[in-house]
């Protein structure tokens, strides 16, 4: 009560001041941390996070912090390398934390920790507690370093210690349509027709190479068409956007251009650096497509270059820089300084009271929302990989993997996210003393991909008539706009 009394004195000064200026909002917080220093009530960090929430509210809803302990999880996605031991994990309020899968050629891997293994000490610490960023932060860590991870192996197995050193994990962003023995991807869906499949989880700085590679092995194999899946897909840095565009796009074509209320006009069209134009194209996507998802199926849309199949994307088009707050480069601020429009001078961003948004698929296929679980699932099946030397896993044992993905998070490891935010399991401390509450709601729809099965089907007609595509929509779904910026 003393602290709001106090501050409450300097709020109504401020509310009735005509304007306020920078010196007058740092001094206001200065005043807040000392009064909250002088009656010992909260920790400082609290205030100053709240502050930055505060302030930063009235702008868009993608401007925001970098805090010194979001850094490593930042510089992951762009980089799309991390400091670790290599396992996607899950945790559920109350339950141990459960391995989902080691990532290839990692340090868990190369010590066999398997698919299923549940991890109940970190560093011989009870982990039962433990949130699932807290078990993140405590695998991870600087290359190098060991960390002591108890597992046990089933329910009623004994517990057993695996000491593993930390080192550089890159994060294969490139999933193809199931894995071979040896753990690498099978990229060819039809073999007998030379029908690929990619799928690309996010875009980070290492993808181009990385989907490049690939592309120039599958031309050795016979590739004559290709079906890249952008859905779930939230995005990255726009280089690596304009990066896998240039790859599909043949001559001086515009990729995207961006414009601001303050910055410089600019964009950027194709060169001659990749040579992936000459096969039949067919791009996925749906509503958690978004950001640089979104510049590639609108850029390969307007040029004609792909038939996109799916759903309405999710209508990110504003472009984010950051900017460090500190000399130590610790902190940084997400500020929304432009917005991105396609070749057809269309701006696909989405306001509240936007009408239309986003890429609109040239062929529509809906998905009920349980579809959309069961086909989560597959993708996750595909993705499991058992350990080094290790049998292959039961039906049974898939099924426990998967049956929970909507209390999944991955972490140390690859990361899947929703729409500008990570999909992850229940992650407060105060749940673990709440009931569960189990609803039994089975999900029925047979073990397919309908969108995919549609993808594959318009494909092989193509290759089979030799007729190509009459897209539906050479336009986006949104309309051109006079806004110059955000």
């Amino acid at each position: 009560d003393e602290f709001l009394a106090r501050v409450g004195v300097h709020l109504k000064r401020a509310l009735n001041s005509e304007e306020l200026d920078v010196g007058d909002v740092i001094d206001a917080l200065k005043t807040v941390l000392r009064i909250n220093k002088e009656l010992k009530l909260l920790p400082d960090n609290v205030l100053v996070y709240e502050f930055m929430q505060g302030a930063l509210q009235p702008m868009d809803q993608f401007t925001d912090m970098i805090w010194p302990a979001a850094k490593a999880e930042f510089e992951k996605h762009t980089s799309g390398k991390f400091s670790g031991v290599g396992i996607q994990i899950r945790k559920a309020a109350g339950d141990p934390i459960l391995v989902i899968s080691p990532l290839k050629d990692s340090p868990a891997y190369e010590k066999g920790i398997r698919p299923g293994d549940m991890i109940t000490k970190i560093n011989g610490e009870d982990a039962k507690g433990y949130t699932i960023s807290r078990a993140v932060r405590e695998i991870t860590g600087r290359i190098g370093t060991p960390v002591r991870l108890t597992m046990k192996r089933g329910e009623h197995g004994k517990e057993f210690e695996v000491e593993l050193i930390r080192r550089e994990i890159k994060i294969s962003t490139i999933r193809g349509i199931e894995r071979k023995s040896d753990g690498d991807w099978e990229f060819m869906i039809d073999p007998d027709s030379k029908i690929a499949y990619t799928r690309l989880t996010n875009f980070t700085d290492e993808c181009v190479e990385e989907l490049s590679d690939v592309l120039r092995t599958l031309e050795e194999q016979g590739m004559r068409g290709l079906i890249f899946d952008l859905r779930g897909n939230p995005g990255g840095p726009l280089r690596a956007a304009v990066g896998i565009s240039d790859m599909f796009l043949s001559g001086k074509k515009r990729i995207v251009s961006t414009r601001g209320r303050r910055a410089q006009p600019w964009q950027v069209d194709s060169t001659e650096e990749f040579d992936f134009s000459d096969f039949p194209l067919i791009v996925l996507i749906n509503p958690s497509s978004a950001s640089a998802s979104e510049i590639v199926a609108g850029a390969l849309q307007v040029h004609q270059r792909a038939l996109i199949v799916g759903e309405r994307s999710f209508g990110k088009g504003s472009v984010q820089q950051v900017f460090p707050l500190n000399n130590a480069r610790s902190a940084f601020l997400k500020l929304t300084t432009s917005l991105y429009y396609l070749p057809n001078d269309v701006c696909l961003h989405r306001d509240e009271d936007s009408e239309t948004w986003g890429v609109d698929p040239d062929v529509e296929v809906k998905l009920t929302p349980k579809e959309y679980v069961k086909i989560s699932q597959l993708q996750l099946k595909a993705e499991i990989l058992k350990g080094k030397n290790q049998e292959d896993l039961t039906d049974e044992d898939v099924k426990s993997l998967t049956e929970y993905k909507s209390t999944t998070k991955p972490a140390d490891g690859e990361d899947e996210e929703a729409i500008e935010g990570e999909e992850h399991a229940e992650d407060d401390e105060a749940s673990e003393h709440e009931p569960k509450i189990t609803r039994v709601d089975e999900n029925n729809f047979p073990e397919i991909d309908p969108q995919l099965e549609a993808a594959l089907l318009l494909m092989r007609i193509r290759l089979e008539s030799g007729e190509p595509w009459r897209p539906a929509h050479t336009e986006m779904a949104a309309k051109p706009t006079e806004t110059t910026g955000g």
